[in-house]
């Protein structure tokens, strides 16, 4: 049917307890700047209408404000929030901010077969080059 298609359904996103009030204070002036109503006065609720397919780059979106919000104050850990669309089941949503502790895998190095002396090699030697021995190793880290 094209009439569903074209409601609007509506969307509804909630902070948990655990924000600090300045950073659900930003977090809500940009979610109103754009579009959404407060549905009360302590910065924790708000309401929007969007089509069903825009519920996933919505919740993208909310996510990004509640990152950059956090990031700014200088909040770490994880924020969680819930988005309810129309009659179906809330969900419960979450943020990690900074480092996330054991959670963050390292990058692995790609290695194009070089050696620098920076990097840890299994079986050489453990201690580094003093100029005495390696006059040539200072012309080396200047040269970079």
């Amino acid at each position: 049917e094209e009439g569903v298609m074209s409601t609007r359904a509506r969307v509804i996103m909630a902070l948990s307890q655990g924000y600090p009030e300045e950073v659900r204070f930003d977090i809500g002036e940009t979610l109103e700047s754009a579009g959404w109503v407060p549905t009360g006065d302590n910065h924790d609720c708000w309401m929007c209408r969007a089509q069903k397919d825009e519920i996933d780059e919505i919740e993208r979106k909310v996510r990004k404000i509640i990152e950059f919000a956090a990031f700014t104050v200088g909040v770490e850990g994880r924020l969680s929030f819930v988005m309810k669309v129309d009659s179906d089941e809330p969900r419960t949503c979450a943020v990690r901010i900074g480092s996330g502790g054991i959670k963050t895998k390292p990058i692995p190095e790609k290695s194009r077969g070089l050696d620098f002396a920076t990097k840890n090699v299994p079986g050489g030697s453990t201690e580094k080059p003093n100029g005495k021995d390696f006059p040539g190793v200072t012309q080396l880290k200047t040269a970079f």
